[in-house]
């Protein structure tokens, strides 16, 4: 069964290379940055070095989706939704309601299963929650 620390772990694996391929992209990739994206980048290093979750930490990302969603459309797609669901908040908005229930039942599911004492594997339920086995 992954605790915590795990689903931790896996989300930030998950804004830890968003933020690699970020650094690759347009406006991020260059020398000298304007005002704006050099605080939305310190601010997704700030969150990457982070060692724990806290409502801090989340509120910090719902920011830091906020300003990726509205200032770096282009980059959107490779934010990986798993982290909007697990920023939460202001983050659902960007989400439809259908997705919000696939993650409702996946988290379902996830305390049906640790209530029971049985393993819970993130990728592997959220594959079948939403479709892709």
């Amino acid at each position: 069964m992954p605790s915590d620390d795990t689903l931790f772990s896996y989300h930030m694996n998950l804004l830890k290379a968003f933020s690699e391929f970020a650094r690759g992209q347009a406006p991020f990739n260059t020398e000298s940055l304007a005002g704006n994206d050099a605080e939305c980048l310190a601010l997704l290093d700030e969150l990457c070095e982070t060692t724990n979750n806290s409502d801090s930490f989340n509120a910090r990302g719902q920011q830091l989706v906020s300003r990726i969603v509205a200032g770096y459309s282009h980059l959107t797609p490779y934010l990986h939704r798993d982290l909007f669901w697990f920023f939460g908040g202001d983050c659902l908005h960007y989400m439809p309601d259908e997705e919000i229930a696939q993650y409702q039942r996946l988290d379902e599911r996830r305390y049906e299963l640790e209530s029971q004492g049985q393993a819970f594997h993130w990728e592997d339920e959220r594959a079948k929650v939403f479709g892709l086995h």
